[in-house]
């Protein structure tokens, strides 16, 4: 280990916002794989809590993996895995139907001159 990452240990140590963070992607490989073997999150956060210096809360710990781990895999990567134009243009078409519903014409209209009340009534 450099003498960098030995003050930013020594530094950092439980003190700055954001070291929880730097310590779970410090281990973010390791922990992606034992989620891959099938082993749950608890008992990774439970292993990764009695053997490193890892204070970092449970629900944290569960938040940082869904938003590094979860959503980054759940992201499309190629443009092919992105929306097409006919997915587009197919809710543009259910839009654009909706807006041209004959019962929606005579019920959600609003007139800035309504009619007087004695001819309502």
């Amino acid at each position: 280990m450099s003498s960098l990452d030995e003050y930013l240990n020594k530094a950092t140590a439980g003190k700055r916002r954001g070291y929880g963070r730097v310590l779970f992607l410090r281990h973010k490989e390791q922990i992606q794989q034992y989620l891959d073997s099938g082993y749950s999150k608890k008992a990774i956060w439970d292993a990764l809590s009695e053997t490193e210096d890892f204070s970092l809360a449970y629900s944290q710990f569960t938040a940082y993996i869904k938003s590094y781990i979860e959503d980054h895999e759940a992201k499309p990567t190629k443009p092919s895995e992105k929306r097409s134009r006919s997915t587009k243009k197919a809710s543009a078409a259910k839009k654009q139907e909706k807006q041209e519903d004959p019962f929606l014409k005579k019920v959600a209209k609003w007139n800035p001159k309504p009619m007087p009340l004695d001819e309502l009534v």
